[in-house]
Formats: C-alpha cells, structure tokens, sequence
C-alpha cells in the first residue's frame, strides 16, 4: 500500500492545518494580539510565518492554500521587507486578507544612505501619485519627492531631512493597499515624526499600537491622521508618552484632532502625562483605562498627581467601567503632599473594576497621620465589583479592614478583592475578614478582568 501524504487530506483539513499557524487566528490567552510585545519580541509569530512560507513552496496546491493565510498573519515589517508592498500591488485578492500590520523598529531607523531600487520608486510614485501625504504638521507632501533630500520637509523635532527613509514611505504603500486590516502595530523610536496619510485608508481598523521607544517619550499630536483614519478605532495602546501628548494646547475638544467617539479602551504604559482630564474628553465612550507611570524618564512637562487622575476619571463618570492606575514609578515619588492623594470616586456611576498602587490613596506624612479607618470606604464608588490595591502603606490597613465589615452595606457587588505587597500574616487578617463577608479575597494575585479586551 502507497504511503499517504498531506495532499491526500480532505482540502477542509489542510485548510484547518494551515490556518492553526496563523498567530492572528490562534491566540494564546485573553490578552490582546501583541500586548506588552512588539514585533521585536514576535517569536512565534516569526517561525509560524516561516514555516507557512516554506510550505506555500512546495506545491501549487499548498500554494492556493496557504497565501490567503499567509497575508492574514501580523507581519513584522522592517527595511528589508521590499518584496510585502509589491505583492500587495499586484495580488489585490491577498492584499484583501490582510488582518494586522505590525511595523517593527528597524523600518524607522535613521540612516543616511538608504537605497531604494528602481521598481520600489516607480511603483510607488505610480501607485500615490494621486493620494494625499501628509507629514507630521499637516503640510502636503508630494510623493515624487519623498526620494530627494533636498525637497523634502523639515522634520519636526527640527532633524536633518535625509533622516525621513525610503522604506516610511513602502510603509505607506502597505497601508493604503489593506483595506482590511483591524489592527496597527507600530514599534520604534521618534514616531510622531511619521508622515501618514490623511482620509479614511483604515476603514475597519479597530486596534492602534504606538510602542516607541525613545526614552524622552514622544508627543502624538503629530498623529492625529492616523486617528482620523480610523472611525471604527476602539482601541488606543501606546507606550513612552511625554505629558500633553493627546491634547492640542488652545485646541477646543471640538477642534482637537484626538476626539474619536468609537474609542472605548486607552492604554498608556511608562507614560507621564499632565493633563490626563483634557485627553479624557476626547474620549467621549471610554469604558477602559489604564495608565501606568513611567517616571522621570519621559517627563518634560511634569505629570498628573492621584488628584488630577481622579478629576480626570470623573470626566467619564458615567462610562469608564474598568479603571487600572499604576503611578508607583512617577516622577514626583515621596514628594506628594496629604491634599494630592485621590479623591471623590463615589461618583463613578458604572465603574466595576478598579485597581490603584497604594501611592494612589495615601501618603505618609511627618507627623505620621493615620486614618480613620474611612478612607476607601468614602473613597470607592457602590457600584464596584473588583478591587485591587498595590503596596497599601501599613497605615491604612484599618481601612483595608473597613472595606471588608462594610462592604455588604456599602458595596453590595463587591465579589472580589486583591492586595499585593504585604506580608503573608497580614493578608491571612485581610483574608478572614473579606471571606467572612462572602468576598473572594486573593494575595499577590493577577485580576484577570483588567487584562480582558472586549
């Protein structure tokens, strides 16, 4: 008897095969594609879409299943990825199946003597010839001169113009050819400086990832297109933000270009941002948001306290149900004062989760100022289903402990309560105390609601 080999299968199987290295389709986890990971760090993403490649070699058969699949995979982009826009020119049917674009660092990098070949010129020339470019101001570029140093734009961080590359511009070829993609990657340094189109080229791109990497931070009013061409954008994920980096000084939010009505989830990580209450009002819908400090190391303009992240979270009483704030690397450290720890959360009308680091609620003082034991009790909204506190000081364990004896008259939908940073003997007292009241109660643990991308 013959042996049997994989073409003898039902073309439905080798379809399903195929499809389970797709690292688009199959995920690991509830985390969204790429979280917490750029291009960069794409392990498996990479061997899949190597093993996909070689297998698309093997036989026309393989072929006519395995490129539909091999075109929905994220890419991680970079200089020496020429041959991505050609195909996507002349094969419009596996353009259509691109899902996410991941753009990886390289592909930013700055080099004075970037080469293009003669078929990357004409075919872009030819296929932007009648598109509109613009460069991080807004001014218009136009795309036969991309190629020449001496007319193009000045940078805006007041760079040298041969730093723009050849292959920014291959960039924006692949993007105006996937009209189908649902999510952006971008990873890199300077990225505000990125010349984008303007219009809607990303009419079904609900996920947007800015995870730069220059330790300055970096400013995204120079991105304001990419946002306006997205008008499904729910998802807004950045990383390294200096302060005011969403909003337009003297800008109203009608006139702000980061006003987007279908945003429902914000994610800044290693970020200082100052006027935390202004960018909330660009998000009239935002049902998620979390911000993690990145200390001193992106500050330029200072960063918003516990206070000014309350008043900026009442913003969206009525809307923000998932709230996550980390400020335990801010720049200010122990120099908050009593009056600038957080405050007037009892007005949050829909929020459910809500995690804080122990910076948020309280600060010690020189006189060493205890607590009345109300603090969280005044300080939590009733509709409040999960609780996680980071590194609470020893001086407000009392009101840890009020939460708990007053939780089933104050909080009737607390469920669930997470304490991380202290010692084992204190969590088994703050452990009997929420399990009497019918809270699950978990030490050191990880709250799977704050990482669930819906």
């Amino acid at each position: 008897m013959a042996g049997l080999s994989l073409l003898h299968l039902h073309p439905e199987i080798l379809v399903a095969i195929c499809q389970n290295l797709c690292t688009h389709c199959v995920r690991k986890g509830s985390e969204p594609p790429a979280f917490n990971q750029g291009p960069s760090s794409l392990k498996d993403a990479n061997e899949s879409l190597a093993a996909l490649s070689f297998l698309s070699r093997t036989c026309r058969t393989f072929r006519h299943i395995v490129l539909p699949i091999l075109y929905h995979m994220p890419w991680a982009t970079t200089r020496d990825s020429a041959g991505i826009p050609r195909g996507l020119v002349e094969r419009p049917d596996l353009a259509d199946q691109v899902q996410e674009l991941v753009f990886g660092p390289d592909l930013w990098a700055v080099s004075y003597f970037t080469e293009t070949s003669p078929w990357e010129r004409r075919i872009f020339e030819a296929e932007m010839a009648n598109v509109a470019i613009f460069n991080s101001r807004g001014d218009p570029v136009s795309p036969r001169c991309l190629w020449e140093a001496d007319r193009l734009p000045l940078r805006l961080d007041g760079g040298d113009r041969h730093e723009y590359l050849a292959q920014e511009f291959l960039a924006l070829l692949i993007m105006s050819k996937t009209f189908n993609v649902r999510q952006l990657t971008m990873e890199g340094g300077y990225l505000s400086q990125r010349p984008f189109f303007h219009g809607n080229i990303f009419p079904f791109l609900t996920t947007i990832r800015v995870l730069n990497w220059e330790a300055r931070g970096v400013q995204l009013d120079g991105m304001s297109g990419i946002l306006s061409a997205a008008p499904r954008l729910e998802t807004l994920h950045c990383r390294l933000l200096n302060s005011a980096a969403l909003v337009g000084r003297g800008q109203s939010p009608q006139q702000n270009p980061f006003r987007h009505e279908n945003v429902t989830t914000v994610v800044f990580e290693w970020s200082a941002l100052s006027d935390l209450e202004a960018t909330m009002r660009h998000f009239p819908n935002l049902k998620t948001f979390r911000y993690q400090s990145g200390g001193s190391t992106v500050n330029e303009m200072g960063e918003a306290t516990p206070a000014d992240v309350s008043a900026a979270l009442l913003v969206r009483r009525d809307t923000l149900q998932t709230v996550s704030i980390d400020l335990r690397e801010a720049f200010y450290g122990d120099d908050l004062e009593e009056d600038q720890v957080m405050r007037g959360l009892s007005d949050m009308a829909v929020l459910e989760n809500l995690e804080l680091c122990g910076t948020c609620v309280y600060v010690e003082t020189d006189d060493d100022t205890t607590t009345d034991g109300t603090l969280l009790t005044s300080l939590l909204p009733s509709s409040l289903q999960v609780f996680g506190l980071d590194k609470p000081h020893e001086h407000i364990y009392q009101d840890i402990l009020g939460l708990a004896s007053r939780a089933d008259e104050l909080f009737p939908n607390l469920r669930k309560v997470m304490i991380r940073g202290v010692e084992d003997g204190q969590a088994e007292v703050f452990r009997k105390a929420f399990e009497s009241n019918g809270i699950m109660f978990i030490h050191n643990g990880i709250l799977p609601e704050f990482y669930r991308w819906k």
